[in-house]
């Protein structure tokens, strides 16, 4: 009995256990379940300003540096600047020892070589005083001149050639003379068949110009038959044309008139029609005129080349007729030879007198353009020689109190040299920042970025505080070399207390403007559908408010370091997850930061 009472006890207390457990689940679910959730911190969806800055950090470099190049080789002394300090132009940058360069000692052999190779020219080369008075006090001759003189020299040449020609031509011409009236057998077949062919020419030629002649009788009677020029057959047409006209616009008024009567309307019609047919015979007077005249024309061409034909062959008949004339003259042969033999003598004398004075011709002009080289060499070697002189000084006059200055004012970037070192001729010695020309810091944004900014735009520095009074604008913003497809370089230039060589951070912002809805940066979102916000909405339970987690996909229009304004089916004052502490995803609950 004592077993059952027991047991019965258990069983109660355990139902007792189940329906606390059940009341306590019940009533206090809604508390363990929040602790459950992700907790999450919101702000308000809400209108406010936004002012876009873009930003970069890049190296200062000098937009120009300034190298200072060495024109000789010497010692340094002693080092007057540091770098970083600022110089202005003509400030020492190196001190020099006294002591002669090299440089020196090249210019100085050069000098020697060159006032040996300038006395020797005029030893050996030739030089009149005049060529030496002109190059000595720097009178050489213009060019000009030499010009004209050397015109004058070929004119004399050419014509003693022309000269020597001329007679040479003669002397070949009694030569010949001789030489075929010494020929014992005349053989004239050569010139009877010359001539038999020239006249035959002639005869053609002669034919041909009957045939033109008639052909252009004809065209001139054709176009003289029309009794009037060109021109007036111009005038006649537009008589003509006016008199249509006239008759056709008279035609008009009768025939529109209803008063006139049917003779007067036909009366109207036949002087129009008369009136026409004229300007018409006249317009064809005028076309067969200008076919008449050009058949003219043609044939006065033709019949002028047919007149030069004629004279032609009329000139090769008598050529032809005096060679076999001549060949065939051989009864007074033998003095004919002595006359002829007599002539070529004289002309043989002529032609040598003509050769001497064309020589003398070609020798003058030989002489004087070698005068001329040689003027023009030794004018060069003594402009060459004045130079060099000129150089020795100069480099003699740096030989004591030497020493290297600033070209521009500017900063010193770098100092190759120290003290005790030797430096040669064209050797860099020092850097400088030119003052006038600045710094510039580059960096990269994308080509979104590049749109927000333009150049000109006033550019912030990052720790102002430490680099002093400094000022940066944008002055250039082109495609990025290494990924022009997507970024842009953005250039800015510095002035104020710039050191090349250090990284700066630069920010350029665009102007505020007011927008609708804006969140803080850290609640945009964005997957592969976009970008988005989570907003919380509010549902009612029996057991209180739950907050579900909903996606609003947005559009995001402008940034800036903590703000971004939004485009989004949205009424605004919702409120937008920033933080979380676990991942939250659009549908899920919720709890909200106490």
């Amino acid at each position: 009995m004592n077993d059952k009472f027991k047991k019965r006890n258990w069983i109660k207390n355990v139902a007792i256990i189940f329906l606390v457990i059940m009341l306590i689940l019940t009533f206090f679910s809604n508390t363990i379940m929040n602790y459950s959730l992700p907790q999450v911190a919101t702000v308000y969806v809400q209108p406010g300003s936004i002012t876009a800055k873009v930003r970069g950090t890049g190296m200062v470099e000098a937009s120009d540096p300034y190298n200072v190049v060495a024109t000789e080789g010497r010692k340094i002394e002693s080092v007057a600047v540091s770098v970083g300090q600022v110089v202005q132009k003509g400030d020492v940058l190196f001190y020099l020892e006294d002591s002669e360069s090299e440089e020196l000692k090249t210019a100085q052999d050069t000098l020697e070589d060159l006032e040996n190779a300038y006395m020797l020219a005029i030893l050996t080369g030739n030089i009149s005083s005049d060529v030496f008075d002109r190059v000595e006090s720097g009178e050489d001759t213009s060019l000009s001149d030499y010009q004209e003189d050397v015109q004058d020299a070929r004119d004399k040449v050419d014509s003693a050639q022309s000269s020597v020609d001329n007679h040479q031509d003669k002397v070949n011409d009694l030569s010949n003379q001789i030489s075929v009236l010494e020929v014992t057998y005349v053989d004239v077949s050569a010139e009877q068949a010359a001539l038999k062919t020239a006249q035959t020419n002639l005869e053609n030629a002669q034919a041909e110009l009957a045939y033109r002649q008639d052909v252009y009788e004809s065209c001139a009677s054709v176009a003289n038959g029309y009794g009037i020029s060109v021109e007036e057959a111009n005038d006649a047409i537009a008589d003509k044309l006016a008199i249509y006209n006239d008759a056709k616009a008279n035609y008009d008024v009768v025939n529109n008139d209803p008063s006139s009567t049917d003779d007067a309307k036909a009366a109207a019609k036949d002087e129009m029609d008369a009136a026409y047919e004229a300007y018409i015979a006249a317009t064809y007077t005028k076309t067969n005129l200008e076919l008449a005249m050009n058949s003219l024309y043609n044939a006065q061409t033709n019949l002028t080349t047919a007149q030069g034909l004629v004279k032609n062959c009329q000139t090769a008949v008598d050529n032809a007729t005096k060679a076999l004339n001549d060949k065939l003259g051989t009864d007074n042969r033998d003095t004919t030879i002595s006359n002829l033999r007599h002539q070529l003598v004289e002309a043989q004398n002529d032609l040598a007198d003509a050769q001497d004075d064309l020589a003398k011709a070609q020798q003058g002009l030989s002489d004087l353009l070698s005068d001329i080289q040689s003027e023009i060499n030794l004018s060069s070697q003594y402009e060459e020689l004045q130079e060099q002189r000129a150089l020795v000084e100069e480099l003699k006059a740096k030989t004591t109190d030497g020493t290297v200055v600033a070209p521009v004012s500017g900063t010193v970037l770098s100092l190759y040299y120290s003290a005790g070192d030797t430096y040669y001729s064209g050797d860099t010695v020092a850097v400088l920042q030119d003052s006038a020309k600045g710094f510039t810091v580059t960096f990269p944004v994308t080509i979104e970025q590049s749109k927000k900014i333009s150049v000109g735009d006033i550019a912030e520095i990052s720790n102002a505080w430490y680099y002093g009074d400094i000022m940066a604008s944008v002055t250039a913003i082109k495609p990025d070399p290494s990924n022009p497809q997507q970024n842009r370089l953005v250039q800015c230039s510095l002035t104020g207390d710039v050191v090349a060589g250090v990284n700066m951070s630069l920010s350029v912002g665009g102007k505020s403007a007011n927008y609708d809805l804006t969140v803080p940066n850290s609640a945009i979102r964005e997957d592969s559908n976009g970008k988005f916000i989570l907003i919380v909405e509010s549902k009612s339970s029996p057991l209180g408010n739950r907050y579900i987690a909903t996606r609003v996909d947005v559009q995001v229009i402008a940034s800036d370091d903590t703000q971004s304004a939004i485009s989004a089916a949205l009424y605004g004052y919702e409120y937008v997850i920033t933080t979380a502490s676990k991942p939250v995803e659009a549908g899920k609950q919720v709890r909200l930061t106490e």
